[in-house]
């Protein structure tokens, strides 16, 4: 599932702040993405769960002219909110 996008053209790189929460607890992660064009790529530096294990799994992909942020969730009841700061290209 796509929980962000933005344009390319437009971003280099954004931050996010995630908060996710299913049926068996909740998790807090702090993302770090870049692209160069073609390629984007991300790394996940602050995680925090009550569970103690995932309750999502992150991705990022090049869609068009679009980056895209997807998260695959362990449980199918799972919210995800974000907040997301970009810095222009």
């Amino acid at each position: 599932t796509t929980i962000d996008s933005f344009a390319a053209s437009d971003y280099r790189s954004a931050k996010y702040t995630i908060k996710v929460a299913d049926s068996t607890g909740y998790q807090a992660l702090e993302i770090l993405l870049v692209h160069d064009g073609v390629t984007p790529i991300m790394t996940v530096y602050g995680s925090l769960s009550t569970t103690g294990a995932d309750l999502i799994t992150l991705s990022t992909v090049m869609s068009g002219t679009n980056v895209l942020l997807r998260a695959t969730p362990v449980n199918s009841s799972t919210s995800v909110n974000l907040m997301g700061t970009y810095v222009p290209d």
